[in-house]
């Protein structure tokens, strides 16, 4: 039921964000949905996120080089099961660089203790295409931790819609057999000129055992 109200959305959504007559530039350029980009947003900029209707996210740049974050779930119950936050600081601007560069750290607290990351991004392209790389150290209050690979890209195929592809492993969180290979994720992004939203499909990569998990992501930007 909650798959089928979030594609409606979409059904709705979509030509809406495609109602444009000109080309305008897609504002999530910080991340493509979970990989973020070594890009940041100008300073004073504002965004909200929701991903499954569920997590939610606000961001502030207090900088053009610095951005900030802070998160946290829909509060279904009343009460908060867990808070994040994190940070983005941009080293090189891609636009001025062939590479673009920036160190992100991130954050989650709940009753119980702590789990996040610490890294690394470079990203090659443009706000029309691009690939990106992330390399981060995880840290686990409970359990070991390790380093956390996410590859990420878009391509621009319309004036408001955008291709997008993920790859991440996240073995070092959690206990998998010898046939895992982490996750892909792969989908659709149309946008306006302060609204985006994000329908991919992802996918574990395990050997005789193939299903998706419709994934949905929603930013309004001011």
């Amino acid at each position: 039921m909650k798959s089928l109200a979030l594609i409606c959305l979409l059904i709705v959504a979509g030509p809406l964000l495609n109602n444009c007559s000109a080309q305008v530039e897609d504002p999530d350029i910080n991340s493509i949905m979970f990989c973020p980009t070594p890009q940041t947003l100008p300073a004073g900029s504002q965004y909200f996120r929701d991903i499954e209707l569920f997590f939610l996210n606000y961001g502030y740049s207090i900088s053009d080089d610095t951005n900030i974050s802070i998160g946290t779930h829909f509060p279904i119950t009343g009460e908060l099961a867990f808070v994040s936050a994190g940070f983005k600081h941009r080293i090189l601007d891609r636009d001025e660089h062939q590479l673009g560069l920036a160190l992100f750290a991130n954050g989650t607290f709940y009753d119980d203790g702590s789990f996040g990351v610490f890294g690394v991004i470079a990203g090659n392209g443009d706000n029309d295409r691009s690939l990106n790389l992330s390399i981060s150290q995880g840290y686990n209050e409970h359990s070991d931790s390790g380093i956390i690979v996410m590859l990420g890209g878009d391509k621009r195929i319309g004036d408001s819609t955008k291709l997008i592809a993920e790859y991440f492993n996240t073995t070092a969180f959690m206990e998998f057999d010898n046939d895992f290979y982490g996750f892909s994720n792969i989908g659709v992004r149309w946008f306006g000129e302060t609204m985006a939203v994000s329908l991919t499909a992802m996918t574990p990569l395990q050997d005789d055992n193939f299903f998706s998990l419709p994934m949905v992501a929603i930013s309004k930007h001011w």
